[in-house]
């Protein structure tokens, strides 16, 4: 598995190793903006499936303080997982938006 998302991160990852201490499987599960909890260096997020809608929205600028009701109306990122990996720091505010399928 982590040689298959090695192999989709974009080029200039290609000749990298990241490093690997823990991995997540999530199946029809749009994750609520939340924080990760002890993250050791970036996070990695893979979609695959026949699914519309379930991009990561993340929050860059979190301080990692603030109220999570409050954090929603700060500017956020949005990635689409299924056509290309995210690399993003999961100790900030991110969440999956709903999908179908």
């Amino acid at each position: 598995l982590h040689r298959w998302i090695q192999g989709r991160l974009p080029e200039i990852f290609h000749d990298r190793e990241l490093p690997c201490t823990s991995m997540s499987l999530n199946k029809d599960y749009a994750a609520k903006l939340h924080r990760d909890g002890r993250n050791e260096g970036a996070s990695v997020a893979v979609a695959v499936g026949v699914f519309t809608g379930g991009r990561l929205k993340y929050w860059p600028s979190d301080d990692g303080r603030m109220d999570l009701s409050l954090l929603r109306a700060q500017p956020n990122v949005v990635f689409d997982t299924k056509s290309t990996p995210a690399i993003f720091d999961g100790n900030l505010g991110h969440e999956v938006e709903d999908f179908e399928g």
